[in-house]
């Protein structure tokens, strides 16, 4: 946050649903908002696999919803 990035955490339920990210960055783009760095764990590694975006300004909280409704219906955490 000190530096002014936005951060977006999706936990899919299951981890193996195509098209996570590509929702994901679409909805980013559709902001206008870039992003930074992308970060994705391996489900045959990580018990809980998640996929962490940052952004290169915090997100509008009216784009939460949005997010909700990537497949899978992951938990989101926006930052």
């Amino acid at each position: 946050p000190h530096l002014g990035f936005g951060v977006v955490e999706i936990t899919p339920k299951d981890p193996k649903t195509v098209g996570i990210l590509a929702e994901a960055a679409t909805l980013i783009a559709e902001e206008g908002i870039s992003i930074r760095q992308a970060l994705v764990d391996d489900p045959e590694l990580s018990p809980e696999p998640q996929l962490t975006l940052i952004t290169e300004k915090p997100l509008p909280g009216e784009v939460i919803s949005r997010f909700l409704k990537i497949k899978g219906k992951p938990k989101v955490t926006i930052y």
